[in-house]
């Protein structure tokens, strides 16, 4: 349940810039964040770990279990260098959470090369929401995390 999925952005032409470095890959992992270089399937949340860790973005990292419900994907909206990246968890309860219980959605939104901007969706807080974007003809499902258990 504290599984992630590397993301090749390669035959996409895509790059991400993220504090001075250029990444063509990244990590989704199963408990709300993305990172580059390598992942973990630590599900703690520390600062201290956040600091002197890989590098990552988190949009909401807690002990999440997309294995028992709900979905995280990532989907490229366009390749090449005006590409944007969305991370998508939709119904993704917490660990050990009750049957019934919360559910959660949040979208982490990486542009590619020279914009460089990251955006985090959280559905319940912000204007635009998850149901703006699933299903749009034009994105492109890369992976899915859900599919990739135990890291």
């Amino acid at each position: 349940e504290d599984g992630w999925a590397l993301v090749d952005l390669a035959p996409y032409g895509v790059s991400l810039p993220f504090y001075g470095v250029s990444y063509t890959s990244y990590f989704v992992n199963a408990n709300g964040f993305v990172s580059f270089g390598q992942s973990t399937a630590d599900f703690t949340s520390t600062p201290q770990e956040f600091t002197s860790q890989m590098p990552r973005i988190a949009g909401m990292w807690t002990d999440l279990s997309p294995s028992t419900a709900g979905t995280v994907q990532s989907r490229i909206l366009a390749a090449g260098a005006a590409s944007e990246i969305w991370i998508d968890f939709v119904d993704v309860p917490p660990f050990g959470a009750p049957p019934g219980g919360p559910l959660h959605d949040m979208s982490i939104v990486m542009r590619g090369a020279p914009d460089g901007t990251i955006d985090i969706v959280h559905p319940a807080t912000q204007q635009q929401g998850l149901e703006d974007v699933v299903g749009q003809a034009t994105a492109k499902q890369v992976n899915r995390v859900n599919d990739i258990h135990g890291g």
